[in-house]
């Protein structure tokens, strides 16, 4: 009903997924009205495509993805095209950390970053099934039973997926070591 235009049904959509959205945004931004702003985008963006959502079971994975890049196009015009006034004007506060906290928080932010482009590399279903437990928070029985599979198998997907997961991070991390290296 919902791919058809029916607004109530988007609604319930909307409510259900509304935490989800804002948290996942809210992980790659770290700014809370930003997260709004991108979560209510994303809902826009969703709702325009729901005619390219083949299986309304995908909903959930194919709708964080949509937040995940509303939110990454958001922190590329932040970093691309907003001056430092620009931004001040737009209400962002530079933060009062310690030049070492700053550090940190841009090298956490960089690993949740390539954390992120390994889950965008994912197959559809293993994206979903990820999304579906660490962003969602679903236990194993309401994973199971959205996605039509058993207890047994959700354990096994989301191992598998974690496996493959942990593998790009490396490979990933020593192609950037070796980058690193050959710099200096």
């Amino acid at each position: 009903m919902t791919a058809k235009g029916d607004m109530e049904a988007y609604n319930e959509l909307v409510e259900r997924f509304q935490n989800a959205a804002r948290n996942r945004a809210l992980s790659v931004v770290s700014d809370y009205q930003a997260a709004e702003d991108i979560a209510q985008d994303a809902f826009i963006k969703a709702y325009n495509a729901l005619k390219d959502l083949e299986d309304p079971h995908k909903f959930a994975g194919w709708f964080l993805t949509i937040v995940h890049h509303t939110a990454l196009d958001f922190v590329r015009a932040r970093r691309e095209g907003m001056s430092l006034e620009t931004m001040k004007e737009q209400g962002f506060e530079a933060p009062r950390e310690t030049r070492g906290e700053q550090i940190e928080k841009m090298e956490e932010r960089e690993e949740d970053l390539r954390v992120l482009d390994a889950l965008n590399d994912l197959r559809d279903d293993y994206k979903e099934i990820i999304l579906l437990k660490h962003v969602e928070n679903l236990s194993y029985k309401e994973i199971a039973d959205q996605l039509g599979m058993s207890v047994s198998a959700v354990g096994e997907k989301l191992s598998r997926v974690r496996t493959l997961l942990k593998r790009r991070l490396e490979k990933k991390r020593v192609r950037r070591l070796g980058e690193s290296e050959a710099d200096q």
